[in-house]
């Protein structure tokens, strides 16, 4: 009897596995944690309605969460995150440092009962909702998952990062208290050497606590050299009417003004775009109002806890974040390309990689900076190039920073050169900022310069529309039947929109 039961206990283990095996070989989808491919027991990955679905415990836990499973609720728990799911709903919420906020899925978690009772999540919620990355090989057939936040623990592994953590306090210096904004921008694009438009600009106005804000904004756009190229081309020009509001652009341009509280979620926006539309296509006395709350509110989100969970972010949260929409799509070099990058770019910005340089005499300046290469695909470092640059007294007390950004990406233009973009930034500790942006489409380029300042503030900005001022929600405005305006005719330049008020 014994034996009858030991080979009836081996031949119920062998049935399980075929079981199991076809199961594997049916799905025929394999899910890749971090460069290693996971292995599933007796629950395989499936597909439904187009979704890639894996078995809760199985996955979580490889992530490292502790998870549970009372009655229709998941519980998936790691770090100072928790992640809440119920089976049939599409509706889940993510815990992090004391703030929930709530998510719509576009798929619901299932139970499959047979061959074992498990639960199915869709794996890309399931990813994203502890800031993985997560993408699909779809030549292999392997859903990619990359733990961004354990990547960027690794990276930062034995560095310290005291000269970003001073990059941060030079910023954070204005998140609280009253500041005056004045800036000013400029900005040219030309083809082929010839100008095509020019813009100028400034904006002024008040910001306290980082939240609060009453700006103004004056643009000027002058497009002379367009009309220029397109009559040499033998295009039809704009009408005496198109003409004056062509030079009404040029020498009066559009206002804008915006006001509001962020952390109340409303924003107001006034616009009189002068003699470009009438009163009656867009009464330029009106307030349009966002109501950026009520709108997450109907997306089943909080506000509050949004910004919240903003103000209570650090540096490593904002970056992890960001770096989990990177979407690893190859399977067989994806992490290991990703985390090459991360090596190179957290090496990159550690303390003992910023080069001493400058003077040397006490109470003068001195500076340190940093260069970082991100290689392209084929080895060359002539992906993105990065340096930043910060002065500081002898003391390493921070007196400013300057970064540039240069990206060439390889891909030939019409005239057989690469197309490139750089982006330069200075700020200082006493409020003044610089900015600079050159683009070359090879035929076509573009640039831009901002200058501005902040200065200590005494008066409040006012955050609402004036008194007695008609206020129309922003949501109205985009469901009217407002059209993109033609200036100069169909044959002519395209330039500016007109949206047609109530």
């Amino acid at each position: 009897m014994k034996k009858l039961t030991r080979w009836a206990v081996c031949l119920g283990l062998c049935l399980g596995l075929l079981v199991c095996g076809a199961l594997a070989a049916e799905s025929g989808i394999s899910v890749q944690l971090d460069g290693q491919n996971l292995t599933f027991t007796d629950a395989v990955p499936q597909v439904k309605d187009q979704r890639t679905f894996l078995p809760f415990r199985a996955v979580f836990e490889a992530m490292g969460a502790d998870v549970d499973n009372e009655g229709n609720t998941i519980t998936a728990v790691r770090g100072d995150k928790t992640l809440t799911m119920t089976i049939g709903s599409t509706e889940a919420t993510v815990t992090k440092k004391g703030v929930t906020r709530s998510i719509t899925m576009d798929v619901a978690p299932y139970v499959v009962s047979a061959p074992a009772w498990r639960t199915y999540v869709p794996v890309r919620f399931a990813a994203q909702a502890f800031d993985c990355a997560v993408g699909w090989d779809q030549a292999a057939q392997t859903a990619v998952i990359v733990d961004t936040e354990k990547l960027v623990q690794n990276a930062m592994e034995g560095k310290t990062y005291t000269y970003l953590e001073k990059l941060a306090a030079l910023g954070n210096q204005y998140k609280e208290g009253i500041w005056n904004m004045d800036a000013s921008f400029n900005m040219d694009m030309a083809m082929l050497t010839a100008p095509m438009m020019t813009m100028d600009g400034e904006v002024k106005g008040v910001m306290a606590d980082n939240a609060k804000l009453d700006m103004t904004m004056n643009m000027k756009l002058d497009m002379d050299g367009l009309l220029a190229m397109t009559s040499a081309m033998g295009a039809e020009q704009p009408d005496e009417a198109a003409q004056a509001q062509f030079e009404a652009l040029k020498t009066d341009g559009v206002d804008l003004a915006l006001r509001g509280d962020i952390n109340a979620g409303k924003l107001y926006m006034n616009m009189d775009l002068g003699a470009l539309v009438t009163a009656e296509e867009l009464d330029p006395d009106a307030w349009y109002e966002l109501d950026m709350a009520t709108l997450m509110e109907q997306m089943g989100m909080n506000w509050s806890d949004l910004m919240a969970m903003s103000e209570n972010a650090n540096m490593l949260d904002t970056l992890v974040s960001a770096l989990s929409a990177v979407e690893p799509n190859d399977a067989a070099n994806g992490y290991a390309e990703l985390k090459k990058s991360f090596d190179l770019l957290f090496t990159a910005f550690a303390d003992d990689h910023f080069q001493l340089w400058g003077s040397k005499v006490p109470h003068n300046f001195g500076s340190c900076s940093t260069h970082y290469d991100l290689p392209s695909p084929d080895g060359s470092n002539v992906g993105v190039d990065l340096l930043l640059t910060f002065v500081s007294e002898h003391d390493h007390t921070l007196k400013g920073y300057e970064l540039t950004f240069t990206m060439n990406n390889g891909t030939a233009t019409t005239d057989g050169s690469p197309a490139t973009m750089t982006v330069s930034m200075s700020m200082d500790n006493l409020g003044k900022m610089t900015a600079d942006l050159d683009m070359d489409m090879g035929g076509i380029t573009m640039s831009m310069t901002m200058d501005g300042s902040y200065t200590p503030g005494t008066t409040a900005p006012v955050v609402t529309p004036p008194a007695g001022a008609k206020v129309i929600p922003f949501t109205d405005l985009m469901g009217q039947s407002g059209d993109l305006g033609v200036i100069g005719g169909a044959d002519g330049p395209t330039a500016i929109f007109t949206a047609k008020a109530a």
